[in-house]
């Protein structure tokens, strides 16, 4: 995320975030990093992150449709955060935000299936077979 800009917007209740998120993306170009709920108090944050301009106009977005829900707490724009804060902005509290793992992948197991050819009936001798007629 180094370079990009970050958006946050904070409110009281899911609805009022969830209302601020949908708006936000809807109106700009930006990346959904995900919300975090306070510890107490009822306060959401939802993030964002992408180029400046398309920051402020998803910030402004948000905040105008999350305050017909309910109130808006506080919002901010940082544009260019520094390198070093990612942890701090991608942190397990965050909800939404899903970590790259670089687990590999597991190995590939490769089934054979036997071919067995008949021999067609039609085309034996007759009485090549074990069963003679009588």
């Amino acid at each position: 995320m180094s370079g990009q800009s970050l958006g946050l917007i904070e409110t009281i209740g899911l609805a009022a975030a969830i209302e601020a998120a949908d708006a936000a993306m809807k109106s700009a170009n930006v990346q959904l990093v995900g919300y975090e709920l306070t510890k107490g108090g009822g306060m959401v944050t939802v993030k964002f992150e992408g180029d400046v301009g398309s920051i402020n106009a998803a910030v402004a977005a948000g905040v105008a449709a999350a305050n017909k829900v309910s109130t808006v707490y506080a919002h901010r724009v940082i544009a260019r955060t520094a390198e070093g804060i990612d942890n701090f902005i991608h942190s397990a509290d965050t909800v939404g935000f899903a970590p790259v793992k670089t687990q590999q992948a597991p190995p590939v197991v490769s089934l054979e299936i036997p071919i067995v050819m008949l021999e067609d009936e039609s085309k034996k001798k007759p009485g090549s077979g074990k069963h003679k007629k009588r």
